[in-house]
């Protein structure tokens, strides 16, 4: 199991780093199209702001997979490990409940806006595509919570160790 999830990690970060070469690509064609040949890519903003909602919620899936986000370690610093394990669970079930629901009303959203073909003003890209980005999103935070959970309960993984102190 450990394989296939460093395959999608690898494979995540794979596509948000092209996602951010393409949009710093467009930005630099766009700027060049404006300013030398008074000819500005007219969607490039839209697909910009786009992409980035992508590698947003796909780096944010990714943090989560690697148990890298940010966190208070208050807690950390005077629990046993039993009690952080038993924290880092009900930690990971709130944030499973919770992209659930986010990606149960993304679900809608993007069925919604496929049902009337919606498209954004100027580049007329269909909404799916940033809608969907939300959906996507939610979905691997969830199954990254998933798999954080059952790695706490079968042992596979301690809780996370505090860092140092504060002065």
């Amino acid at each position: 199991m450990r394989v296939v999830l460093n395959i999608l990690e690898h494979l995540m970060a794979a596509v948000i780093g092209c996602g951010f070469l393409f949009a710093l690509a467009l930005n630099f064609a766009n700027v060049v199209g404006r300013y030398v040949f008074h000819a500005p890519i007219y969607w490039a903003e839209e697909a910009m702001i786009f992409t980035f909602a992508w590698c947003v919620f796909l780096g944010a899936a990714l943090v989560a997979l690697r148990s890298n986000h940010l966190r208070v370690e208050l807690l950390d610093w005077v629990l046993p490990e039993k009690a952080r394990r038993a924290l880092a669970i009900l930690i990971h079930l709130v944030t499973i409940a919770l992209m659930i629901f986010v990606g149960w009303h993304a679900w809608s959203l993007v069925e919604m806006v496929e049902r009337v073909q919606q498209t954004s003003i100027v580049g007329e890209i269909p909404m799916t595509v940033p809608y969907g980005a939300v959906l996507v999103g939610s979905t691997l935070l969830a199954f990254a919570s998933l798999v954080r959970t059952i790695e706490l309960i079968t042992g596979i993984e301690k809780p996370s160790e505090p860092g140092p102190l504060p002065p």
